[in-house]
């Protein structure tokens, strides 16, 4: 288990990437007019289909000798084995190399996309007579760990995985390292990490109804224009309520690029909490993704959200994240109990499908002894259908 300690970077969606409890507009104007929940229905999963690139053709200039008039073309020289390379600088990720297969390739770019958002660049190419280890099917993770230190790149190859960056913590580095490490099986020679000994920037963003309050301290004044910048764009300069500042000595994770496309993400939920301090994301998205009336379903505007869950996660190795089931009154106590757990395994599932690793998700269903609204309307029953959720540290306690 790679150490615990987390950076800022790791959230980026959050919340960029870093930040994860969604909720969705109600895919339907049913009414529950029955008096009772219909039986759970069964989960769906649906992970958002990868974008094909395809890759250009490389076409070998003929090369033609002087002492006669014959043309001879050199035949193209196959790779002897895959190489991806990924590097993370200033906001930007850019992924280049070969690997075996379409398969790998769109593998690679899909959970790449997930995790930096728009700040992505692959020219990543195919070659069909290289082969590749077993292992070699950890890449996609793997090239998402960057936002851990901050700045660097990953090199892998048949035989192994080669880091070079920056960190601000002697920590942090050897989160990175060593969750490399675990996917790839096979130690890290000599990685390259400076470490610069900055301190962490912090940020809480709380909304509550109409009002997103900032607070916080950045290195630079750039970094601060951009968040505030970002969140006035989607929600109003009425609404934000600035009170960030800038300090001299710190980090630049790669949270504070992203963090207007988060706001972008989180701007359907009336009620959250992202908090970053000392490298550690923090948090929770509450009156999440609602359901339709007695399902457990997860709407197609609900897994578009969960992306951002993923990415969090993904980026993170060392986050967990409580999933929370809630139900309206309707219906027996028992039988809400059991659609409220049903929910909160809806998601959980989604999340796992997608590739986080199962014990880094905690599910628990309350029920209808937890509602954000009044039952005796319609409207209020709906909001109370939901999934909440709340991230942390691994093994987080389960509460609330």
């Amino acid at each position: 288990m790679p150490p615990r300690a987390r950076v800022g970077g790791a959230i980026a969606l959050w919340l960029a990437a870093m930040l994860v409890g969604f909720y969705a507009l109600q895919g339907d104007d049913a009414t529950d007019t029955t008096g009772s929940n219909a039986a759970p229905s069964a989960s769906t999963t649906t992970i958002p289909p990868a974008t094909t690139i395809v890759p250009a053709t490389t076409i070998v200039p003929a090369t033609t000798t002087t002492t006669t008039t014959t043309t001879t073309t050199q035949a193209p020289t196959e790779p002897e084995g895959p190489v991806v390379v990924a590097i993370l600088e200033g906001g930007q990720f850019t992924l280049s190399g070969v690997v075996p297969d379409l398969a790998t390739k769109e593998a690679i770019e899909r959970l790449a996309a997930t995790v930096y958002l728009g700040g992505m660049d692959s020219s990543l190419t195919v070659s069909s007579g290289i082969a590749a280890p077993a292992w070699f099917a950890a890449v996609p993770r793997t090239v998402t760990l960057l936002p851990v230190i901050g700045s660097g790149s990953i090199t892998i190859d048949g035989d192994g995985a080669k880091v070079a960056g920056t960190s601000p913590s002697n920590e942090a580095a050897a989160t990175f390292t060593a969750a490399i490490e675990a996917l790839v099986g096979v130690d890290i020679v000599e990685p390259e990490i400076a470490v610069t000994g900055a301190g962490f920037p912090d940020l809480n963003a709380r909304r509550q109804g109409d009002t997103v309050t900032l607070t916080g301290t950045f290195a630079t004044d750039a970094a601060q224009a951009n968040i505030v910048a970002g969140a006035i764009a989607v929600y109003g300069e009425a609404a934000v309520v600035d009170e960030t500042t800038v300090s001299d000595g710190l980090d630049v994770p790669y949270w504070t690029y992203t963090m207007p496309t988060v706001f972008q993400l989180l701007a359907p939920f009336p009620d959250y909490v992202i908090d970053i301090r000392d490298g550690v994301t923090g948090g929770s998205l509450n009156d999440g993704a609602n359901f339709k009336f007695g399902s457990a379903v997860l709407s197609q505007e609900t897994e578009e959200l969960l992306t951002v869950a993923l990415a969090i996660l993904t980026r993170d190795p060392t986050l967990g994240m409580v999933v929370k089931g809630h139900t309206d009154s309707t219906g027996p106590d028992d039988f809400n109990q059991q659609l409220s757990e049903a929910r909160a395994a809806a998601a959980a599932e989604w999340l796992t499908t997608a590739g986080v690793e199962a014990g880094r998700i905690v599910t628990v269903g309350y029920g209808p002894t937890q509602p954000i609204a009044s039952n005796a309307t319609a409207a209020g029953r709906a909001s109370n259908r939901r999934v909440e959720f709340v991230f942390g540290p691994l093994a987080p306690t389960v509460g609330g």
